[in-house]
């Protein structure tokens, strides 16, 4: 922005060992590397993940520089100067349209201010991110990734919501929620809603919500194709069905449809699955025989 030449440490690689928190912030030791994920020039106070980019509006930008709001922060009182580089750097991204971008840089602000104990200043940038995000938890996809990404948004959401004490609209908007893309986040919305019911606005995390809310296993029928008597074949259920040993079923078998019969039915853990997940396929639906009732022959049974 200014031509300032500086030079910064960058980070190559990380890793995290355990669970996130519920929204979303890595475990250790990623979570010690927020210090690397940020720049700011030293000559006009620029920041950005990485200032050697070029920058787009550059004129506008610079007025940014200038503004009030970039320099006092938006009137929020850090104490940290990381929460004030993460803070202006959302006001940046906001001002340019990138919401996307913007939360995350005000939630690194709050993570900042939740390290050095800022609790008020942390209250105020989980206020700004909430208004990010769509108030509604139905997605408007669901294509995989996508669809992961709303859902992980609105969990975020609801997150953000306990945490800034919204208990109310938490439990109105999530009680019964159904997230699809991951089967994690359901145990994560139902933790929040008993979290939101106690009025607990502290930090927790994901693993603590599948201890109380474990999800739930995969159900795997062994299907005998009627055709092919004798070997039998495991198969998933779609979302919400269930059989019993001994229904009749229709299935997918190479590139036909054909009728088998469930002779087995068992539920594992994903990590003990006796067929990789990825490689199953899914029961069409029972088998239903058509009778034709003005026929002759018909004898009600």
């Amino acid at each position: 922005v200014c031509g300032t030449v500086s030079q910064f440490s960058a980070l190559q690689s990380t890793n995290s060992f355990g669970y996130s928190d519920l929204d979303f912030r890595p475990a250790e030791m990623k979570r010690s590397t927020m210090p690397y994920w940020i720049q700011e020039c030293p000559g006009c106070g620029y920041v950005s993940s990485d200032i050697s980019r070029p920058v787009p509006f550059i004129r506008y930008v610079r007025s940014l520089l200038q503004s009030d709001d970039y320099l006092n922060c938006g009137d929020i009182p850090f104490q940290t100067p990381l929460a004030q580089q993460f803070f202006r750097q959302f006001y940046l991204l906001f001002e340019e349209g990138r919401k996307d971008a913007a939360l995350n840089a005000i939630m690194a602000a709050a993570w900042c201010c939740d390290d050095s104990g800022e609790k008020e200043n942390a209250h105020k940038c989980r206020l700004l991110a909430v208004e990010l995000i769509p108030a509604t938890v139905a997605p408007e996809t669901d294509d995989g990734d996508d669809l992961r990404e709303q859902n992980a948004l609105a969990l975020i959401r609801a997150d953000l919501l306990r945490r800034t004490g919204q208990f109310d609209e938490v439990i109105q908007t999530y009680s019964g929620a159904h997230f699809p893309a991951d089967r994690a986040f359901d145990s994560m919305a139902k933790f929040e809603v008993e979290l939101a019911l106690l009025e607990d606005d502290t930090c927790h995390n994901i693993g603590e919500a599948l201890e109380r809310f474990p999800m739930p296993g995969f159900m795997y029928y062994s299907v005998v194709i009627d055709e092919r008597k004798g070997r039998s074949y495991y198969y998933l259920p779609a979302d919400g069905d269930e059989y019993a040993v001994g229904d009749s079923v229709i299935v997918p078998f190479g590139d036909n449809v054909m009728r088998g019969t469930i002779i087995s039915a068992e539920e594992y853990a994903e990590e003990d699955v006796p067929f990789p997940l990825d490689d199953m396929k899914t029961i069409y639906g029972r088998y239903q025989v058509e009778v034709d009732h003005d026929a002759p022959d018909y004898e009600p049974q």
